[in-house]
């Protein structure tokens, strides 16, 4: 699943496997959508999304990530996750 979200900063292409969120990016040109209508995972990112650009604080552990690479690079993402 995929779609694109209109930031105040710019497109962000927004992926999901289904069951989480698996790619987040900024790109200048609007990708194909695909049919994402019901993706749970990518309506709660839209709504996150929103919000922090409310200038809320939404909590990054709140969305479905699922993180890829290496056994350190999990390990960085998973100690991130514990900043305020």
């Amino acid at each position: 699943y995929k779609m694109n979200y209109d930031s105040p900063i710019g497109n962000i292409v927004l992926k999901s496997d289904g069951y989480s969120l698996v790619e987040c990016y900024f790109s200048d040109e609007e990708e194909n959508e695909e049919k994402n209508i019901g993706n749970v995972v990518l309506e709660k990112t839209v709504q996150w999304l929103d919000d922090y650009f409310k200038g809320n604080k939404p909590l990054i552990k709140d969305l479905p990530i699922k993180f890829k690479g290496t056994e350190f690079q999990l390990k960085v993402w998973n100690e991130l996750l514990k900043i305020p």
